[in-house]
């Protein structure tokens, strides 16, 4: 997973859009590690 992400970050062609879209699934898999950590320290 992490290979084909740097495949499509570094090579020539791609555009805006790709490059958004690789971020946010980044981004959205970070937020979904953080959130669990943050609720299950929240909950007890």
């Amino acid at each position: 997973m992490h290979d084909r992400v740097m495949v499509e970050v570094s090579s020539g062609g791609v555009n805006k859009y790709g490059q958004i879209r690789v971020f946010l699934h980044i981004l959205s898999f970070n937020w979904r590690s953080v959130g669990a950590k943050y609720f299950d320290k929240h909950k007890s």
